[in-house]
């Protein structure tokens, strides 16, 4: 069997590393034979024989590994470490500890993926080309290459932190939108896989004043009509017409709640986050 596992520094100080030695050989035998999703093929003896232990240490240890552990730092499945399955084992938490990505690594992954973004552009490019290097093709650029990087990792089932700074913080609320406007619009954008950057509000507020809009006018248009951005133009276009009379907007009607004073869109996104939780906690109990 190739492959490789990772072995995390923590495991000499975890309730693990308190049994005895033939435990401790079992457990990172199971560890480095174990396939991508933590499955441990193989039979009690053939597990012995690899781990090079008695049948009966190996059978004692697998007693331990499947029993609750009041003192296992991690307490999902009350600390038992694997369950049977059909042919052998699952480690319970193996995919959350394959998942784990040290901050490096990750920067080192994005740049990278930014690197064959650009040499691909380049190569891409027709010799005649002009390049302008103005500040919003040079903003999309980089917004491409991580949306690739994101992509990459996404297959490879890692997560991944974007390299920019000002470009990928979290705008905060501006003082000048109400709280309920502003969670409305933040569940919007990421309805559409977006999300809000101060470059972006500054977007926005740029795009609003030109329209003759506040900035709480111009997400509300946003959420009502669905749209990702706000463009002055997509207000403004049916206005330049000859003739064109500016109709009376009518009032925004304010936000329904409901009892519980939430919207429906925050009601059914929790709805709908309990009901996974639920389908994961049926998941476990069927497992375990």
């Amino acid at each position: 069997m190739a492959g490789f596992t990772k072995l995390y520094s923590e495991i000499v100080t975890s309730s693990i590393w308190s049994e005895d030695h033939a435990t401790r050989i079992v457990w990172v035998t199971m560890l480095a034979i174990a396939d991508a999703d933590g499955r441990v093929d193989a039979s009690l003896p053939g597990l012995a024989r690899t781990a090079n232990v008695s049948l009966s240490e190996c059978s004692t240890a697998i007693q331990k590994f499947m029993a609750p552990d009041e003192y296992s730092r991690s307490q999902e499945y009350e600390g038992r470490r694997i369950v049977p399955i059909e042919g052998g084992w699952l480690i319970l938490n193996y995919a959350k500890y394959r998942a784990r990505r040290d901050p490096e690594k990750r920067r080192e992954q994005t740049r990278e993926a930014v690197r064959r973004h650009r040499e691909k552009c380049r190569q891409n490019k027709p010799p005649s080309a002009v390049v302008s290097q103005s500040k919003p093709q040079k903003a999309q650029a980089e917004a491409e290459a991580e949306a690739e990087a994101e992509a990459e990792a996404e297959k490879k089932n890692t997560p991944i932190i974007p390299s920019r700074g000002k470009h990928t913080l979290s705008a905060e609320r501006p003082d000048d939108v109400p709280d309920d406007v502003w969670q409305e619009f933040l569940i919007a954008r990421k309805a559409k896989g977006a999300v809000v950057t101060p470059l972006v509000l500054s977007g926005f507020r740029r795009e609003a004043a030109r329209a003759g809009k506040t900035l709480t006018e111009a997400i509300t248009m946003c959420i009502e009509r669905g749209w990702r951005g706000f463009r002055a133009d997509w207000v403004t276009a049916s206005t330049n017409r000859p003739g064109y009379s500016a109709p009376v907007e009518p009032e925004i009607p304010p936000l329904v709640r409901l009892a519980n004073g939430k919207t429906p869109r925050q009601q059914i996104m929790e709805d709908m986050e309990r009901e996974r939780n639920e389908r994961r906690a049926a998941a476990n109990r069927t497992t375990v």
